[in-house]
């Protein structure tokens, strides 16, 4: 009878715990652009280098064909990823990060300007300095 109530108080721990846990196997498409203010800059998602952001003055919208054709595309895993944006010197001039959990998808930033718009497994992300 110990077992079985130690048992059950272990899994009610491991489904509890894993209430925000990251979105394994899932993919999100994301779509990066500057933001028709910025100076030119350098996308790096995880510290790695991605290309040089494209400048679109256009609609925010996930459905907005100039971004979904013009922005640099990239498929991310569940989890977590640092979001930087660099100037040809190297300096950082937008940085943050897009978490994708099992129940939400938050962003935050720390640097510059972030604007992040996800509609089913598909985002946009537009940076400024």
């Amino acid at each position: 009878m110990k077992t079985f109530f130690l048992s059950v108080v272990l899994l009610f721990l491991i489904l509890l715990s894993s209430s925000g846990c990251i979105k394994s196997g899932k993919t999100f498409e994301g779509f990066f652009y500057a933001d028709s203010t910025s100076t030119q800059l350098d996308l790096f998602v995880d510290n790695q280098f991605k290309g040089r952001l494209p400048i679109l003055a256009t609609r925010f919208s996930p459905q907005n064909d100039t971004i979904l054709k013009n922005a640099i595309h990239l498929t991310l895993k569940g989890g977590r990823h640092t979001i930087q944006a660099k100037d040809d010197q190297g300096e950082v001039l937008c940085s943050g990060s897009i978490t994708f959990n099992l129940n939400s998808t938050k962003s935050s930033g720390s640097s510059g300007r972030q604007s992040i718009s996800l509609v089913n497994q598909t985002f946009i992300c537009r940076l400024s300095d």
